[in-house]
């Protein structure tokens, strides 16, 4: 059994893994996946990065921070290309 102080822990993943499933089954429903995929996958290293910072109050390096943001711009990048935006 997991003690008491784990539990708001556990209850908060669960409601933030509901959340982002919710909103990534209306995407893939909603958007072509081979436009939706690379953007979702590509901007999760940078929401990690922002919740990080935001809500955890975590000690990001420049070297993870950038590398975040590299990431999360090439998966754009790639999206806006390939939809002919460039």
């Amino acid at each position: 059994m997991l003690p008491r102080a784990a539990w708001p822990f556990v209850i908060a993943s669960a409601i933030v893994h509901l959340g982002y499933n919710t909103f990534l089954a209306l995407a893939y429903h909603h958007g072509e996946l081979s436009k939706v995929y690379p953007l979702v996958r590509g901007s999760a290293p940078l929401t990690t990065l922002i919740i990080s910072l935001l809500f955890l109050n975590e000690a990001v390096d420049t070297f993870s921070a950038v590398g975040s943001s590299l990431s999360a711009w090439g998966s754009w990048r790639s999206h806006s290309t390939a939809a002919g935006a460039c």
